[in-house]
């Protein structure tokens, strides 16, 4: 198209009528200005004497508005710094004041102080350490587990087992030898009890005292329970460790059900059974147990996190950088940890008021699992996981130690007398000083003559239990 064309066809559109005064200011021969923008207008505007006071009252009404939001803002933050103080210093209070209670009624809650000194040459969990220490485990399998009850005979693979471990069970046998203990454990340092080695050498001594009992030698199985019962009695003070005597007890039974021992070999045995069976059952280990999370916390409180806590806190990290993290954290939120640190004492303190009670003991419900969004109890949860079902395991602890304490008092009984009692009460004073409750009847085991024998039965926190523990007795003679 030539440029002649769009000339004509732009005069032959229809343009509107211009406004009458451009028209005057044309006729006039007035320059024509364009209008200023809007910001351009306002600075032009500024410049208008008249206009001056309106925009300085404008501008000063905006930064009025700015610095109204920046104290707002400023007394936001000051509020919520002093709120989160306070909230520290309240539940810092909380927390000194619940310690103040549990150590009123329960002694110090400081866990170096946890488990008296005790002389080198009467510790038994150090001869307890030195036999671990030589222990070897079974060799024709991955881990170390053999099913209980052990058949009898003793299969070929356990008789090589317990006669690899023959030196461990020689210097075991000075356990009996020794009367305190103190596993002299550093708190904080991973891998300073060797419970493994432990295991293995209470299983060592358990298939060592099944065989005795099979050659016909019944006291020197008793000798091989009792220093299984020592081990047992020398951890029951440690929160690490759960007693390694249930296979002694074990052995116990067949002792009675299979063999003769001897009056000697029989009041050995029952004197560490009682050894075991402390008045306060679980009591020592609960407290124990509280002592390490209670220090754990105090340092959590302080940023202070090593591997040990940093697992409790988040044990889906990696092991070597959550610390530093979670310190930061547990500072940053110092507040909500105290509120944990007191939550967790007021529910080991329930359980162990719970332990120390009569029995039968009412049931004490467990927290229900935490919310995910509930930061404290999850944190509460963290490290009181658990503690609920210690009271069971110490009263089936208790209860198959006081079947054992009591049928090894009827089998000295009848070696005496020469027939077993009618009634339990006939063994107080000479045999028991005083008979043991069940913890879940608040009576003795139950008892009953039959033929040249006896049997026996105490209850368990679950009938699936008794197929694992000392719980029922069939003594034929």
């Amino acid at each position: 198209m030539k440029r002649t064309d769009v000339e004509h066809l732009v005069r032959q559109m229809a343009w509107p009528e211009p406004p009458a005064s451009l028209r005057a200011r044309v006729l006039a021969d007035i320059p024509i200005v364009e209008q200023p923008i809007a910001g351009a207008a306002r600075v032009a505007g500024s410049q208008d004497p008249a206009r001056r006071p309106q925009i300085a009252r404008e501008t000063e009404r905006s930064g009025h508005g700015w610095r109204r939001a920046a104290v707002l803002v400023g007394l936001g933050i000051l509020f919520m710094l002093g709120s989160c103080t306070g909230f520290d210093v309240w539940a810092n209070r909380q927390v000194e004041a619940e310690i103040a209670r549990i150590e009123a009624r329960f002694g110090t809650l400081d866990e170096k102080t946890r488990v008296p000194a005790v002389p080198a040459a009467d510790n038994r969990a150090r001869m307890v350490r030195a036999a671990a220490a030589l222990a070897v485990r079974l060799q024709d399998r991955p881990y170390h587990y053999f099913g209980t009850p052990v058949p009898s005979p003793v299969p070929a693979n356990l008789r090589a087992f317990a006669e690899a471990n023959r030196e461990a069970i020689r210097l075991a046998a000075e356990i009996r030898n020794r009367h305190q203990s103190n596993w002299e454990h550093k708190p904080g340092v991973r891998g300073d009890l060797p419970w493994t080695d432990i295991s293995i050498l209470g299983d060592a001594l358990y298939i060592s005292a099944l065989i005795e009992i099979e050659a016909g030698r019944a006291d020197e199985a008793s000798s091989l329970i009792v220093s299984d019962l020592g081990i047992g009695a020398s951890m029951r003070q440690e929160a690490e460790f759960w007693p390694s005597n249930e296979q002694a007890l074990l052995a116990t039974r067949r002792l009675l059900t299979a063999s003769a021992p001897s009056k000697a070999a029989l009041k050995e045995v029952a004197w560490w059974l009682n050894e075991n069976r402390m008045p306060d059952g679980m009591r020592p280990r609960i407290l124990a147990r509280m002592k390490q999370g209670h220090e754990m916390f105090a340092r959590l409180e302080q940023g202070d996190v090593d591997r040990d806590t940093a697992e409790i806190v988040y044990p889906e990290s990696w092991p070597d950088w959550p610390s530093a993290f979670i310190g930061i954290a547990a500072q940053i939120g110092r507040p909500f940890v105290r509120t944990a640190h007191l939550r967790y004492l007021q529910q080991m303190a329930q359980v162990i008021e719970l332990e120390s009670g009569p029995r039968p003991r009412p049931v004490l419900p467990e927290p229900p699992p935490p919310e995910p969004w509930a930061f404290v109890d999850r944190l509460t949860h963290r490290f009181a996981d658990g503690a609920w079902n210690y009271s069971d395991a110490g009263d089936d602890l208790a209860a198959e130690l006081g079947a054992a304490e009591v049928a090894v008092a009827l089998r000295r009984f009848k070696l005496d007398r020469k027939n077993y009692p009618d009634d339990l009460s006939a063994l107080v004073p000479v045999y028991l000083t005083r008979l043991p409750i069940d913890p879940y009847t608040g009576q003795p085991p139950a008892y009953a003559r039959q033929g040249d024998g006896f049997t026996l039965r105490a209850k368990a926190s679950s009938p699936w239990m008794t197929r694992w523990r000392a719980l029922e007795w069939n003594v034929p003679k």
